[in-house]
């Protein structure tokens, strides 16, 4: 490998460095480029040939590539390279293609090593797949297309899929005629493909096709929908090597290769290279095998798969999967050459399925770590994203959809529940964070009534109910609108209550803080103690009394008879955060609750914030209960003069900071009588 690569330098280009880490990074002839954060800055320490580029947030592949720092470094590989390839081509492979990573490097005179983007697509998606396949479709489960409002129901369930799908996002179980009649109206007219369900476990593999042969990789079985890793039945979350042999009989394993030789032989025959991946199904209580995806790239799990490869390796003609892949991308004859097999070793990945703070992730990784698990941690925050990728040298399943000791050692790690000395300030906070909604949880959307000028509605109405409110509101709109919550994912949950109004905005989540504050030092209800001072007249102080909550605003929380300002030096954990007159019109007002602070030095350092806010990039579902971190640089200066972060965005891109700025008035409440 080292002196193919001396002719044939590589350079891997990847939003995700853990891609590229299926091979020896000490190859000065093999080079990355990618994001740079803690994870990748760990990895590229000495490392001359890792470019890892900064920026306001995490760039995607195309994106890396369209970088100047990119052009630069590929442009001092070019010059320097003593490559008998040409030097005006330099070689890139990235992690999944695409037309528009196609467009980029054709227009920089890059020579691409991936397979072409429009035949993995072809491949991929679940109904021009059908037609790619042909006589070899036979290997899929029973099967249709037809547009959706065509689909019947005969009182047997059945999978449906829409063309895309990405780890089980697209890939819905039908088990009723109402959930089939809810997609058909909302869908009639799309085309699905429509697959008999087939209960069984999944086994997968990652693959190598050579101008020459098709290599078959190490079989695992595929970990699919577990709690407390993912909310979503169909999201594929991990591989265990060690269960895969426990499972296959000799017929099996036979007709497992002859699906695998069929689907790589084809692709051989459309000018594939490289790596591509199946998953199969094993029919239970039978010997049926049933292809169920192609995956046309590089598998998520190949890098670790080589790593454990490396660890087995017993000579010089054996090489890993990731090794492979690249010698067939480079159309190099390797026949003499063996894949390493591997027995045992797994990998499990935590997706984002519960709003969890940084410090609680950052616990869970160290606690793994210290269970001697290898750890990966994602900066993702997007449902269903990955947030931890962790790794076991042994198997971490008993048997299908079962733990054995070590699966069970890293699920206890993940499984966070509210300590019994955990303040009843955290307990709401972390209910909003988490609704129980239907069979997940889900963070509470933002809503302001400002817009929609409702007048003596109920509080959860308004942008002012408790959680518990929002949660039974939710199950009486439900039952009004025949809306089965349990049939619907964290998404759908958030749509339904966005399209239903049900949030809360600035000034009742710090109304509820305040409250649970309130008891917690007085043993009082907020109620007891705030004043309404900006009621005109006796009948609206009567109706402020007896509805404080609908009628507590940031301009009712600023005034002095509630609060009183706090100096920055002296902020401490319940106190507020005030905007007065913010936005173009300056008739904006926002509040933030200090959840905690950082002290060091026995100074506040890193101020902790929490609050119900929508940003424009938001969209329409995106918005909700959130945190930030405003860090102390200078104690001296203002409070928007300090280094803001939310969001992963900072100054201009921040947009609670951006709101900040443009207030009449900001201080740090506190407030009175506590």
């Amino acid at each position: 490998m080292q002196d193919i690569l001396t002719q044939n330098p590589i350079i891997y280009i990847t939003r995700d460095i853990e891609r590229a880490l299926g091979f020896t990074l000490d190859n000065p002839s093999y080079y990355i480029i990618s994001n740079s954060n803690t994870f990748a800055k760990k990895i590229a320490t000495d490392k001359t040939n890792i470019l890892l580029i900064e920026a306001e947030k995490q760039l995607d592949t195309w994106e890396l590539l369209q970088n100047k720092q990119t052009k630069d470094f590929i442009n001092k590989i070019s010059t320097s390279a003593k490559a008998t390839v040409d030097k005006n081509n330099p070689q890139i492979l990235v992690f999944k293609n695409t037309k528009q990573i196609e467009k980029i490097c054709a227009d920089n005179n890059w020579k691409l090593l991936n397979p072409s983007a429009q035949l993995a697509t072809t491949i991929e998606e679940k109904i021009s797949q059908i037609k790619w396949l042909g006589d070899k479709a036979k290997f899929l489960p029973e099967h249709k297309v037809d547009i959706c409002k065509n689909i019947n129901f005969k009182n047997e369930k059945f999978i449906l899929q829409f063309n895309q799908s990405h780890t089980g996002s697209g890939t819905i179980l039908v088990e009723s005629q109402k959930q089939l009649t809810e997609i058909k109206n909302k869908f009639p007219i799309r085309e699905v493909k429509v697959t008999k369900f087939i209960d069984g476990l999944l086994l997968t593999n990652n693959n190598i096709v050579t101008n020459q042969e098709i290599i078959l990789g190490n079989i695992s079985y595929q970990i699919t929908g577990l709690e407390p890793f993912t909310n979503n039945k169909f999201s594929t979350i991990g591989n265990d090597w060690g269960l895969a042999h426990k499972i296959l009989n000799d017929k099996q394993l036979v007709k497992y290769q002859e699906i695998v030789e069929a689907v790589g032989k084809k692709m051989q025959t459309e000018n594939w290279r490289g790596l591509f991946g199946v998953d199969i199904i094993l029919e239970k209580d039978s010997d049926n095998l049933y292809l169920i995806e192609i995956n046309a790239r590089q598998p998520a799990s190949t890098t670790f798969e080589s790593q454990l490869q490396i660890a087995n390796k017993k000579s010089d003609n054996e090489i890993t999967t990731f090794e492979a892949h690249l010698l067939a991308l480079l159309n190099k004859n390797f026949a003499d050459k063996k894949l390493i097999e591997i027995t045992d070793g797994a990998q499990i990945i935590f997706r984002k399925n519960k709003e969890l703070k940084e410090k609680q992730l950052q616990t869970i990784k160290t606690n793994l770590e210290k269970e001697n698990f290898t750890v990966i941690k994602y900066d993702n925050q997007k449902a269903n994203s990955d947030l931890l990728r962790i790794q076991s040298k042994q198997s971490i399943m008993e048997n299908h959809n079962k733990f054995n000791k070590t699966g069970k050692k890293i699920a206890d790690n993940l499984t966070i529940e509210q300590s019994d000395n955990e303040t009843i300030v955290q307990n709401i906070i972390n209910h909003y964070l988490n609704l129980k909604i239907g069979n997940t949880t889900v963070n509470c959307p933002y809503f302001n009534n400002r817009r929609s000028q409702v007048r003596g509605a109920l509080a959860v109405l308004v942008g002012k109910g408790s959680p518990k409110d929002l949660e039974e509101e939710a199950q009486i709109i439900s039952l009004k609108e025949r809306v089965e919550l349990n049939d619907l994912t964290t998404e759908k949950i958030k749509e339904f209550l966005v399209e239903n109004n049900l949030g809360i905005d600035c000034s009742g989540f710090v109304y509820y803080c305040l409250d649970a504050l309130v008891q917690e030092k007085k043993n009082k209800k907020l109620r007891q103690i705030i004043h309404f001072p900006l009621a005109k007249n006796i009948l609206r102080k009567i109706i402020c009394c007896l509805r404080p909550t609908e009628n507590f605003g940031v301009t009712s929380l600023a005034h002095q008879s509630n609060s009183q300002k706090v100096n920055l030096k002296d902020i401490q954990s319940g106190d507020f955060i005030i905007f007065l007159g913010s936005g173009p019109k300056e008739d904006y007002n926002h509040v933030m609750f200090v959840e905690n602070i950082t002290i060091e030095n026995n100074k506040p350092k890193i101020i902790h914030y929490i609050h119900a806010y929508k940003w424009p990039s938001d969209g329409q579902y995106n918005h909700g209960v959130r945190r930030g971190t405003i860090e102390i640089v200078n104690l001296e200066k203002n409070i928007l003069e300090q280094e803001w972060l939310e969001q992963e965005k900072i100054a201009k891109e921040n947009w609670t900071f951006v709101q900040a700025k443009s207030a009449k008035e900001i201080f740090v409440g506190r407030l009175k009588n506590t």
